[in-house]
């Protein structure tokens, strides 16, 4: 008797142990960010490598800052959720590039594909 009460006691803490950690655990996960994933090619649809990309928080004039990688990818994370963002993309042998009015929205990652022109004038 006393045995099997003992077992129903630490059993039962155990179980109360593990539903306390699962309701912590998302709220120390929580997320309060955005983020923007660009894909950067020129005419042709070849990846355009060591583009500077500037990322302004228009509101604030928060500035993050990028740069796309060999196969024209950049990524910035912890952005401030909202908007409007400005996104502007320069360097290579191509024509700067500006999009405005971006929003993002709450632990979403923007896909933004962009597409550069010509030649720097």
């Amino acid at each position: 008797g006393k045995l099997m009460s003992n077992w129903k006691l630490l059993s039962g803490v155990a179980a109360a142990s593990m539903m306390t950690a699962a309701i912590v655990a998302p709220a120390e996960a929580q997320v309060t960010t955005s983020s923007i994933r660009g894909d950067v090619t020129n005419e042709a649809g070849a990846a355009v490598s060591d583009a500077t990309v500037t990322i302004t928080h228009t509101p604030s004039g928060t500035v993050s800052s990028a740069t796309t990688n060999s196969s024209g990818v950049f990524s910035a994370r912890g952005l401030r959720v909202g908007g409007p963002y400005t996104v502007a993309v320069s360097g290579g042998e191509f024509a700067p590039v500006q999009i405005d009015d971006l929003y993002l929205t709450l632990d979403q990652t923007l896909s933004l594909p962009i597409t550069v022109t010509g030649a720097r004038t």
